[in-house]
């Protein structure tokens, strides 16, 4: 919209305008320069009358067209923007220049005395008028063409105070007064909005929202102009063949093109109504005003309306582009993040249908021996209606039943609420948590054992303490001893189960310190230490395993020790515990290893949770001794080094271990480590 407010408002409108009113261009401009802007201002004020006076015919009471009023009003639009303008010397001068610049030319052009003195007056009332009525009564509309027809409104209203001068000066004649008095309503409004519209688009900054017309456009319309100038002389000035051409100019055209073209239009439409000749004429001077200045405001009305619509249309439409574009981007971005995310991620309709699955969902429905859908009907309906409609978000596990020849998994779920395409639904976070809930399940055993393991030996070393404070009481020294040997006892096996808590801290805490390891020296070297400490026992042993493997030599020592020392324990009573330890390199560039035993074997259905932290097998928990962490360890060892351990029956009695290392990618020809710690 045009924004024309003199007191400097700079409302942001519609159609790429940026808020700059005329006025305040016309503030800069003389800011620049304050009196050589008022002398380019008086000299464009006094074409403006020299037009007016060109228009007037011999022997006419006034113009027919008369732009000076609306040139008056762009001026003084530059001073009005400031408190007591009036004192402003310029600003006086140019009130001056208003004043008396138009009763000079008219009475020097031998004009009507009555109308050359009330021209000034007139003009300056008319200009002021126009710039209190939009300042105070009305405020800019959004659009071109509410502002073109608020501009309009302030002219005509503007316009209307030359009814008070008109029965001073119209003379009595046919038609009366009120044609009259319309003829000068019309030109008074003509001359307030074509000079102030005009003057806008010429003045404020180009929008840059429209092309500039091509010369392939250009050329037929200046073709046009020439064909439309020459039939308007030929066919008796007929000044309406110009508005088509206007229409097309305001619609191939920049604001300002149209706007240049429109005053082209103008000088052509007013050359041709200026002649005594032609159907103007026949119609005398009101008929000639009121046809001339309707032209010209249909004229520049509809090349700035269509002109200003253009150009908000492409704003629009580059806003409507740039809103898709930057749409498109969030979309991609969004299905960016969600596929780079290392979390599983499922997005879900009303119908809890999977619609947005990111790679990582997908893995994880794989590790699982499953597929998403799967896992969302896992889920629940219940869980999945309380997000989608009730709006709430729902924070869980799930338990995925264990696939052939996999383990059960425990799954974290996180979903909440979303719209999707203006439809209620959900989007889902997954992620694998059994390691954790696990490490949780084993902590929570960790405090049963301890609160178990631990209260019975304390309590046996407080009985037999008390046992042997009576007996030495007494003088019975033997009983006293025996007392003290059972605390011994009682207190080396307090001692082991806080060894095996510590052992599985360090197998999962500890910084990996990783080494070539020849398997086969470094097992004969743990099972020389089991050897040499006399409160262990030792397998007859059986080593096939010279190859090379990548590994922390503590953290694998206790792995081997815990097997070898589970093949003594669980043997048969009355015979001697075997073990074989066969290794080998695979295609994948790992190890390989097999633990195999000749012992009690691993009872049916408890394969994997023989390595779960603190678990026993019920067959066993009462005839053998034990923590349940030796296991534990071994997995938590393995799985730091990237492999995994299972475990199995042995035909003919016994169990096999098997578990995987890393392949060493530097071999010594001698071995390297030192004699492994084990902390016994």
């Amino acid at each position: 919209m045009w924004t024309i407010s003199p007191t400097g408002d700079t409302r942001q409108g519609r159609g790429g305008d940026d808020g700059t009113p005329w006025s305040t261009i016309l503030l800069r401009l003389r800011a620049a320069s304050p009196w050589g802007f008022w002398a380019a201002a008086a000299t464009t004020y006094v074409l403006a009358l020299l037009v007016g006076l060109a228009l007037t015919p011999t022997g006419a009471p006034y113009p027919l067209a008369d732009p000076a009023p609306g040139v008056a009003a762009l001026w003084l639009s530059s001073y009005s923007h400031q408190p007591r303008w009036w004192r402003d010397s310029a600003a006086r001068a140019a009130a001056a220049t208003i004043l008396l610049a138009g009763p000079a030319l008219f009475a020097g052009a031998g004009a009507d005395p009555v109308l050359a003195l009330s021209h000034g007056p007139t003009t300056l009332a008319v200009a002021a008028t126009t710039i209190a009525i939009w300042t105070l009564l009305l405020r800019p509309g959004r659009g071109a063409m509410a502002g073109i027809w608020r501009l309009l409104l302030t002219a005509g209203a503007a316009g209307g105070l030359t009814l008070f001068v008109v029965p001073l000066v119209a003379p009595a004649g046919p038609g009366g007064l009120p044609p009259v008095w319309l003829a000068w309503l019309i030109r008074a409004t003509a001359g307030v909005f074509v000079p102030v519209l005009i003057g806008h688009a010429l003045l404020a900054p180009a929008s840059g929202v429209l092309r500039r017309a091509r010369l392939s456009q250009l050329l037929p319309l200046l073709a046009a102009t020439a064909v439309g100038g020459g039939v308007e002389v030929l066919a008796d000035q007929r000044l309406y063949l110009m508005i088509p051409l206007v229409v097309w100019a305001a619609a191939a055209l920049t604001e300002r093109g149209a706007a240049a073209y429109a005053l082209v239009a103008l000088a052509v439409v007013l050359r041709g109504a200026a002649g005594d000749a032609g159907p103007f004429a026949l119609g005398g001077m009101t008929d000639r005003t009121l046809t001339v200045n309707t032209v010209a405001l249909v004229l520049v009305g509809v090349a700035m309306t269509l002109a200003r619509t253009r150009a908000e249309r492409a704003v629009l439409l580059a806003e409507v582009t740039a809103r898709s574009r930057e749409a498109v981007e969030q979309a991609h971005l969004f299905t960016t993040m969600i596929a780079a995310t290392q979390e599983a991620v499922v997005t879900l309709d009303d119908a809890a249908r999977a619609v947005v699955v990111n790679d990582a969902a997908r893995a994880l429905a794989d590790q699982c021996g499953s597929t998403v859908e799967a896992l969302v009907e896992v889920a629940g309906e219940d869980r999945l209606a309380a997000v989608l409609t009730a709006g709430e978000s729902v924070v869980t596990d799930i338990t995925v039943p264990a696939a052939v020849g996999g383990a059960q998994r425990v799954l974290a779920l996180r979903a909440y609420p979303m719209r999707h395409h203006g439809v209620a639904g959900a989007v889902v976070f997954l992620a694998d948590v059994t390691t954790e809930r696990r490490r949780t399940e084993g902590l929570r055993s960790f405090a049963r054992t301890v609160a178990h393991d631990l209260r019975n030996p304390l309590s046996g070393i407080r009985l037999s303490s008390e046992l042997a404070a009576s007996a030495l009481d007494v003088g019975d020294t033997d009983e006293a001893a025996a007392m003290m040997a059972a605390i011994a006892a009682t207190g080396d096996r307090a001692a082991q189960i806080l060894r095996d808590v510590a052992d599985y801290s360090l197998a999962g805490d500890a910084e990996l310190a990783s080494e070539p390891l020849l398997l086969s020296e470094f097992v004969a070297r743990i099972a020389r230490q089991r050897a040499a400490d006399p409160t262990t026992s030792s397998p007859e042993l059986t080593i096939d395993a010279d190859v090379w493997a990548q590994a922390d030599a503590r953290l694998l020592a206790r792995v081997v020790d815990n097997l070898l020392g589970n093949a003594v324990k669980y043997c048969a009573p009355g015979t001697l515990a075997q073990v074989e330890i066969v290794a080998r390199e695979t295609d994948d560039g790992r190890v390989a290893v097999v633990v195999a035993d000749r012992g009690i074997g691993v009872p049916d259905g408890q394969e994997q949770r023989i390595f779960e932290a603190f678990h026993r097998a019920p067959q066993h928990a009462t005839a053998y001794a034990g923590t349940g962490l030796g296991l534990a360890i071994c997995r938590q060892v393995i799985e730091r080094h990237g492999g995994t351990i299972s475990a199995r029956r042995r035909p003919g009695g016994g169990t096999v271990f098997r578990f995987s290392l890393p392949a060493a990618a530097a071999r010594p020809v001698r071995t390297p480590c030192a004699e492994p710690a084990l902390a016994h």
